[in-house]
C-alpha cells in the first residue's frame, strides 16, 4: 500500500476526495457542471486536491466530517481545496472551549509568574498555552496572539486526543514580596550586620 509524505495511505486520500467531489455533484449538480465541465477537468482537479489533503496537517475523521457538513451550507460548492479544508476545523463552540479572545486572555493571565494560579477552563486552552509558551505569553502577551491562535485551532482539532491539564498548579510560582515583607527583610539584614560588626570589634 503506498502512503503519503504525512504517513496517510494513498487510497484514505483518494477515497476522501472522491468523497467530497461526489457531494458537491449531488448537492450543486449545474453548479458543479459550470465548474468542472469535462472528465478531465474533474480528474485534473482531484489530483490537485489530493495533494491538497496529503499536506494538510489538521485534516482527520471528525474534521472532514465537519467540513462536509458545513460545506452543505454554502451557496456554491468551493471550487480550490484551500476553501474547503478551511472549513474543516472545530471551532470552539462545538466543544464546549472558550472563544479565541478569552482562551487567549486565560493563557496570558495564568502565564503570569505572580498570578493567582487558577484551573484551566479547557484542556484545549492549557495546551495552547504550553506550546505557544507561558514565559513567551508573560513577557510578549498581545505580540504573539497570531502564534497562540494557530497553537489553539491545532489543539482545538486535536482535542480528542489531548490529555486532561494536571489538575493542580504546574510549578510554585515565585512570590512577590509585597513593600511590608521587603522592609522586614532588610531590617533583619541590618540587625545581622550589626551583630557581625560588633562581634568583629
Amino acid at each position: 500500500m503506498s502512503t503519503t509524505p504525512a504517513g496517510r495511505p494513498a487510497s484514505e486520500i483518494a477515497d476522501a476526495v472522491n468523497r467530497v467531489f461526489a457531494l458537491f455533484q449531488a448537492h450543486w449538480p449545474r453548479k458543479f457542471s459550470s465548474i468542472w465541465p469535462t472528465a478531465d477537468a474533474v480528474r485534473i482537479s482531484k489530483r490537485s486536491w489530493a495533494l491538497a489533503f496529503r499536506d494538510c496537517g489538521h485534516l482527520s475523521a471528525q474534521t472532514m466530517e465537519i467540513g462536509l457538513r458545513r460545506v452543505r451550507e454554502e451557496a456554491w460548492p468551493p471550487d480550490n481545496a484551500g476553501e474547503f479544508l478551511a472549513l474543516c476545523h472545530v471551532r470552539p463552540e462545538d466543544i464546549g472551549a472558550p472563544s479565541f479572545d478569552r482562551a487567549f486572555s486565560e493563557a496570558v493571565n495564568q502565564s503570569y509568574p505572580y498570578a493567582s494560579w487558577r484551573p484551566w477552563s479547557h484542556r484545549c486552552v492549557y495546551w495552547a498555552a504550553t506550546w505557544t509558551g507561558l514565559s513567551d505569553l508573560a513577557e510578549q502577551g498581545q505580540s504573539i496572539r497570531k502564534r497562540f491562535d494557530r497553537e489553539y485551532q491545532m489543539a482545538l482539532d486535536q482535542h480528542e486526543t489531548l490529555a486532561e491539564p494536571p489538575s493542580g498548579q504546574l510549578a510554585e510560582k515565585t512570590h512577590q514580596q509585597s513593600e511590608e515583607e521587603r522592609i522586614a527583610a532588610a531590617e533583619d539584614g541590618i540587625a545581622s550586620l550589626k551583630k557581625i560588626l560588633s562581634g568583629v570589634a
